[in-house]
């Protein structure tokens, strides 16, 4: 689907029309909470960001619709965003790739692949939360709070879609 580029294209023009205003920090307003993740610092921090947005975002479409996605991943960043206010202004889509790499943490954690295989992504996760936690730059709360959110909410839809499917199940059988 090309919601991811689309998603994609709205990072570069924000980029490009706005400055770091739109993060949220201590003492910016309510608004920049729902701002901050299309925002990027630098030219770098956009590549690297959409990039892997757009592969981890093309991993979870196959598991749900890219509206459900977009809903959920952006849900999950802006509420760790009032958990994790800082003094220096917080920009990036990383709320939202966290967001989905606890997503697929889930899918990992019970799907067929190899213990060697789920260690090497569970240690990759890892060390990304590392190097965000040591990195003076970066906002590592809000890292952190979105990947645990990203994780509830793909086990919550789980839990909801058991029970749906056993609801149907049982209306089938009457």
């Amino acid at each position: 689907m090309a919601a991811k580029y689309i998603v994609s294209l709205v990072f570069i023009v924000v980029y490009i029309l706005f400055g770091n205003e739109i993060g949220f920090a201590t003492n910016s307003h309510l608004w920049t909470h729902f701002t901050y993740s299309l925002q990027h610092a630098s030219i770098l921090h956009l590549v690297i960001n959409t990039l892997v947005f757009i592969n981890v975002f093309r991993t979870m479409e196959h598991f749900a619709s890219w509206g459900e996605l977009l809903i959920a991943i952006y849900v999950c960043a802006v509420a760790a965003s009032f958990m994790a206010v800082k003094d220096v202004p917080t920009v990036g889509a990383s709320g939202m790739i966290y967001a989905l790499l606890g997503m697929v943490s889930v899918i990992v954690a019970f799907n067929k692949s190899t213990p060697k295989q789920k260690l090497t992504f569970f240690c990759s996760i890892g060390v990304m939360l590392l190097v965000s936690y040591f990195n003076s730059n970066s906002n590592f709360m809000v890292h952190l709070l979105s990947f645990c959110a990203g994780i509830i909410v793909w086990i919550l839809r789980g839990k909801l879609d058991n029970h749906l499917n056993n609801i149907l199940w049982k209306q089938l059988i009457s």
